[in-house]
């Protein structure tokens, strides 16, 4: 397990925006949920309100 640690410590975490996450989604054939309207109209986008 500390190796594991170790190793994701060597990594940076990057802001994904919903561009991003959209793409990602339409790559792999999901549907992506944003809770803002920045993508809808997009293939593969469905929105989901806040609550």
């Amino acid at each position: 397990m500390k190796r594991c640690l170790d190793l994701m410590r060597l990594g940076r975490v990057l802001d994904l925006t919903d561009a991003a996450m959209a793409t990602m989604a339409r790559e792999f054939g999901a549907t992506f949920w944003p809770q803002d309207l920045d993508c809808l109209g997009l293939d593969g986008v469905r929105y989901c309100a806040k609550a």
